[in-house]
């Protein structure tokens, strides 16, 4: 009996953290995908990184200048809705 509720309580777990998992990596794509879609960014350098569980992403890589990099935050916020945005992407290079 404590057997199979145990292998139950651990089914259940790994379902729930699959499913964070999968969240994340959906925003994590949606984020990129905005940002790539925006003619205003080059996002050839930017990775974007999705922690479900501390609802955040972070922009790391390079922009070319401030601006890609104002703009890219911004459309980070607008796009993760309920989700923190880390910028730490730097200019140039």
């Amino acid at each position: 009996g404590d057997a199979v509720k145990d292998a139950g309580r651990a089914v259940g777990d790994a379902v729930r953290t699959g499913g964070r998992a999968a969240d994340a990596a959906i925003e994590t794509l949606d984020v990129k995908m905005a940002l790539m879609a925006d003619s205003r960014i080059d996002a050839g350098d930017i990775n974007v990184d999705t922690d479900h569980n501390a609802k955040t992403v972070t922009l790391k890589g390079h922009v070319p200048s401030a601006a890609q990099k104002a703009f890219a935050e911004e459309v980070a916020v607008k796009t993760a809705v309920g989700y923190r945005v880390e910028n730490q992407l730097t200019i140039g290079g």
